[in-house]
């Protein structure tokens, strides 16, 4: 308290600088069982926003989801470094679906990374993404990642012995 008779300030400014100051603490303290902290609330600081010009084509699965996009990268450029911003925003993935990279390969041109779809770390299986870069800017993406239920356990049910056996 003799920091706020320093700062000699009313008491709404007091109580703001208050919750302030014990947000950014237990943003710091926040951890997940199998997740991160403060990395966790990153998203809120997502540089990449959804623009109805980025993307030039679509086509989409029958539930909704995009399984192919080009985009106008004369129009709206993304780095090929913001592939994962990219994926997040534009497939709308929750908090708990993350994309992983696992490998890039070279074709001509072009420049293929890949992506695995994780949920709270756990590999989706056949959540898989490939952005096609050029000149390190995003041309296409395609692929399939799956809406997970928030609710979904991620606690295994089977202990070791029990799936061996």
């Amino acid at each position: 308290m003799r920091f706020f008779n320093l700062l000699k300030t009313n008491s709404n400014i007091k109580i703001l600088l208050s919750i302030i100051i014990l947000s950014i603490l237990i943003l710091f303290s926040c951890k997940e069982k199998q997740g991160p902290g403060i990395e966790s609330w990153f998203w809120v600081l997502n540089p990449i926003q959804l623009d109805s010009k980025a993307i030039s084509e679509k086509t989409y699965t029958s539930d909704g989801r995009i399984t192919f996009a080009k985009f106008n990268s004369d129009l709206v450029p993304y780095s090929r470094k913001q592939a994962p911003e990219v994926l997040k925003t534009y497939l709308q993935l929750s908090l708990n679906s993350q994309p992983s990279f696992l490998r890039s390969n070279r074709v001509g041109v072009y420049d293929h990374d890949r992506f695995q779809q994780r949920y709270k770390g756990i590999k989706v299986e056949n959540g898989i993404y490939t952005v096609l870069s050029k000149e390190n800017t995003i041309e296409l993406m395609m692929g399939e990642f799956y809406q997970v239920p928030e609710d979904l356990s991620s606690s295994p049910k089977l202990s070791e012995a029990e799936a061996l056996a």
